[in-house]
């Protein structure tokens, strides 16, 4: 705020003669005001001093102390009765831009006691031989209607800016447009018939950009009567898709969308005709405009999946894409691969897994499998490329290629003959749980045919007792059992060691059930376990945690051009976070917590502090001198990253003390939280298990009813970002 202090200099300077017959001075002085005006300061005592500073020559300094006058007058209304007659005066003056400047600050003042005054002005603005006085003034009709819709009725504004569109000048018609749609909102904006459709649509060459999205975007209104009208109506807006500004283009394609949404025939050329324009957008130099046409290719996609086919080489990678550019191409090549360029497309992809970047080099083994199961003709060459990947010797490269070999041995068994000969050459197998499963599973359904594979078993039961996935353990004893009945005197011996620890040492009680249930199975009758264990299966046509197809592909015009693509929404659905509404009492017993006070808590609003912090001795001394605890146990949607989950902890304001190892499951946190409105300690030890989806926290604090709020805080937050199981 600016001080007294200051408000009085400038005052003086405003007030002082000699400054004030010093144009230069005395205009240096009014900027000064409008700077402290524009950087938030109070200037507003100074409303008589720029009011009498407005009856001037000289246009910029006119401009200012109407800027500054329009800002405070709301607050003076009185003195700014002072203005009106210098308004009124410039609003007859003979340059156009000084009665345009006049009209505008008359219709901005919004004070009832001056609405008299705005009647002559308005009317005459209305009528001007300037037209740019005459788009101000019907720009100030949408102003006033804000404040004064009485106004509005008396002087028949509505159909004055009816009989307005018809002005010689475009600039003066889009506002006209654009006023009516204001004016008129409560009746659902500008009534549209044939004739106006057809004058705004041959004439909208002539607008600018802006007015031209705007105007096609109001025309979704109208509802022509035939489908000869909707073919005259594409014609006409058909050269607006070749135009340079990417808004255009988008609003002529959403309107194309709209008007052929219930004619199939003439829809699927309006697809084909979409499609270069949207190609030269995607290839523009600016990434965020590139990813936001991406996005609409792919909801165009779930119609015409085939629209892109021949265009495939479009959607390769650039030097310069960045990730979340290549990500979507990414999605979009795996959609529109076909058995012609099937093959083409998986040689570009396997060039991509060498990315700089992990998640991309992920993304692209991930893509080829998809590909490959999808087209089975290409199932083939994608095994050679991912044999040849497993060459790099990368650990993260090596699991995800297993992962995806793994899906593609499910689907074409046969595959096997090209994938067992590199089996017998590897040395070790992937440290990463999911690729050691995917590894597994191999070796227990073709461990026949493969002439290592009880050894390499043997090698991960040696050291089970170093393992801490349970997946993996649960994957290796489905594996054993059924190489033991392919392979008997190789893995009786492994099995027997196998179940030893299981039965007698596992703490994993899901394990330890499996290991019992495998056992009493071989010991009841060992031919039924091999035809439970080692059962016949059907043939895989689709995966289920691959099945992603949208029951309604139909492309909502709707929601074309809104930020509703970018959310994956391709229905006419507000965008709003889930809403919490689990009861807290699933994690929380009624012996420990009194309803009344959960309730209340959960009224309040609870917040941490993003600023806390506290050193690692400090929290361990806290943490024992807490003898009480609550633990709680979450379940998640999805595997996330140790970054990942720390990040978004740290954005709640839960900052992380110490962590174990990224990599080696349970990984353990050690959490410090502080209420913000208390400055009460939260302590948490976290046990994350991104294998097995569950989160294990334990809780200390001084106040119980604080770690309650904690709680429903926690659980609310990893709702909203789809974290938690349902």
């Amino acid at each position: 705020m600016a001080t007294k202090a200051n408000v009085e200099e400038l005052r003086k300077q405003l007030r002082d003669p000699e400054i004030q017959r010093n144009k230069a001075e005395y205009g240096l002085t009014i900027r000064n005001v409008i700077a402290c005006m524009t950087l938030g300061m109070d200037v507003s005592p100074l409303f008589g001093e720029m009011t009498m500073a407005a009856a001037t020559d000289d246009l910029i300094q006119k401009k200012l102390a109407y800027m500054y006058i329009c800002r405070y007058a709301d607050r003076f209304p009185d003195l700014a009765v002072l203005t009106i007659n210098t308004l009124q005066k410039d609003c007859k003056d003979n340059s156009a831009i000084v009665r345009s400047l006049a009209l505008r600050s008359l219709c901005s003042l919004r004070l009832s006691n001056l609405i008299e005054y705005i009647r002559e002005p308005l009317l005459n603005g209305l009528t001007d031989d300037n037209f740019y006085v005459r788009k101000t003034a019907v720009m100030g009709c949408a102003s006033i209607s804000q404040f004064s819709s009485k106004l509005i009725e008396d002087l028949g504004i509505i159909d004055k800016l009816y009989a307005m569109l018809k002005d010689p000048h475009p600039l003066v018609i889009s506002n006209c447009v654009v006023a009516l749609d204001e004016i008129m909102v409560k009746e659902g904006g500008m009534a549209i018939n044939k004739n106006i459709a057809n004058y705004l649509l041959n004439n909208l060459r002539h607008f600018n950009e802006w007015s031209q999205c705007y105007i096609l975007d109001m025309l979704h209104r109208y509802k022509p009567n035939s489908e000869e009208e909707i073919c005259d109506i594409l014609n006409l807006i058909d050269d607006r898709l070749q135009q340079g500004n990417s808004g255009v283009v988008f609003s002529a394609a959403k309107l194309f969308l709209k008007l052929t949404e219930y004619f199939k025939d003439i829809r699927d050329h309006v697809f084909r005709r979409l499609k270069e324009p949207l190609l030269t957008i995607t290839s523009a130099g600016c990434p965020e405009l590139a990813y936001v046409c991406l996005k609409h290719i792919q909801i165009l996609l779930n119609e015409s999946p085939r629209l892109f086919d021949d265009n495939y080489n479009s959607f390769y990678f650039r030097y310069n894409d960045p990730n979340y550019i290549k990500l979507q191409k990414l999605n979009i090549l795996k959609t529109i691969v076909i058995a012609n360029n099937a093959s083409n497309v998986i040689n570009e992809l396997s060039s991509y897994v060498t990315d700089i970047d992990i998640t991309i080099a992920v993304e692209a083994i991930n893509c080829m499998g998809q590909i490959a199961l999808q087209v089975v003709e290409c199932s083939e060459h994608c095994m050679q490329k991912l044999i040849l990947l497993l060459s790099l010797e990368t650990d993260f490269i090596t699991s995800h290629t297993l992962q995806v070999i793994k899906d593609l041995l499910r689907k074409y068994p046969w595959l096997a003959d090209m994938f067992i000969p590199e089996i017998n050459q590897l040395d070790e197998i992937s440290q990463d749980p999911d690729g050691k499963c995917a590894m597994i599973w191999i070796l227990g359904e073709f461990g026949q045919i493969i002439e290592k594979s009880p050894y390499l078993l043997e090698e991960i039961i040696e050291n089970i007792t170093e393992e801490s996935s349970s997946t993996v353990k649960l994957h290796l004893m489905t594996a054993t059992m059924k190489l033991f009945f392919k392979k008997p005197p190789e893995c009786v011996s492994m099995l027997s060691k196998l179940f030893q620890y299981i039965i007698n040492e596992e703490s994993d009680m899901d394990v330890r059930d499996r290991g019992l249930f495998y056992y009493r199975l071989l010991c009841r009758d060992i031919n039924k376990a091999e035809q439970i264990i080692s059962m016949s299966r059907k043939e895989i046509s689709t995966f289920a945690e691959g099945n992603t197809t949208d029951t309604n592909k139909a492309v909502k015009s709707s929601t074309f051009n809104t930020i509703k693509v970018l959310y994956n929404k391709n229905k006419d659905c507000d965008i709003e976070p889930n809403m919490y509404n689990q009861a807290i009492n699933a994690f929380i017993s009624s012996d420990d917590v009194d309803k009344s006070q959960v309730n209340q808590e959960s009224q309040d609003e609870f917040s941490l502090n993003l600023q806390a912090i506290t050193t690692p001795t400090e929290f361990e001394k806290q943490w024992f001198s807490i003898s009480h605890s609550t633990t709680v146990v979450y379940k998640l949607k999805e595997k996330k990253t140790s970054h990942e989950f720390e990040h978004y902890f740290t954005s709640l304001g839960i900052v992380t003390i110490a962590a174990s190892k990224p990599d080696q499951y349970p990984i353990k946190y050690f959490f410090f939280a502080q209420k913000k409105s208390s400055q009460e300690n939260l302590l948490i030890e976290c046990n994350a298990d991104f294998n097995e989806l569950t989160l294990s926290m334990n809780i200390k604090c001084s106040n119980s009813e604080i770690v309650n709020s904690l709680l429903i805080f926690l659980e609310k937050n990893l709702q909203t970002v789809g974290w938690l199981a349902s």
